[in-house]
């Protein structure tokens, strides 16, 4: 029979040499694992790095804050009034939290007002659900146990909507409920 080459070649090296390659080719996870050490250790550097960067930033604006004449912090006060004003539109969405289990959806009546902003938090209390209303084109995707997802919409018209999960036949076992838009 012919020898490969590389037996051919390993033959002809010292003992401790053979020893050393063998050892190389049989390690081929000491290399994955610095490899991963690496990116490890570079990856912490540059978080580390931009976080220092970024609370550097923020003294430096604060500072630049303080130091503006009285025409700019009118901007800024204009600025705090809009971010005032979206935090007190935030607060006016109706948020209804909502849960879905084994076949059921508690509450399973929900009432609000014609013209309001609804915020539906679904949680999953078990199995896969969600929760979906046809008519107003609701839909959050579907969650696993202990997952939870929310979806947003106006209710501009009055009347009564159902709402379900469409998971397999989960809405023929009893998982729908009623939307009342007053």
């Amino acid at each position: 029979m012919e020898e490969s080459k590389e037996t051919q070649e390993n033959n002809q090296l010292p003992k401790e040499e053979k020893q050393a390659a063998e050892k190389s080719k049989s390690n081929p996870m000491l290399f994955v694992g610095i490899a991963v050490a690496a990116v490890v250790v570079i990856g912490g550097f540059l978080l580390t790095r931009k976080q220092k960067d970024t609370i550097q930033e923020s003294i430096q604006g604060t500072e630049t804050e303080a130091q503006l004449p009285e025409e700019s912090n009118e901007r800024v006060d204009e600025q705090t009034v809009e971010e005032s004003s979206e935090l007190l539109d935030e607060e006016e969405i109706n948020i209804i939290e909502v849960e879905g289990g084994a076949y059921y959806f508690e509450p399973n009546e929900i009432r609000v007002k014609k013209g309001e902003t609804v915020r539906i938090v679904f949680t999953n209390a078990g199995e896969s659900h969600n929760f979906i209303i046809d008519e107003l084109n609701v839909k959050t995707k579907v969650t696993q146990t202990g997952e939870k997802a929310e979806v947003e919409f106006t209710a501009n018209e009055a009347g009564e909507y159902k709402f379900y999960c469409s998971v397999n036949n989960h809405r023929a076992m009893g998982m729908e409920g009623t939307l009342i838009v007053e």
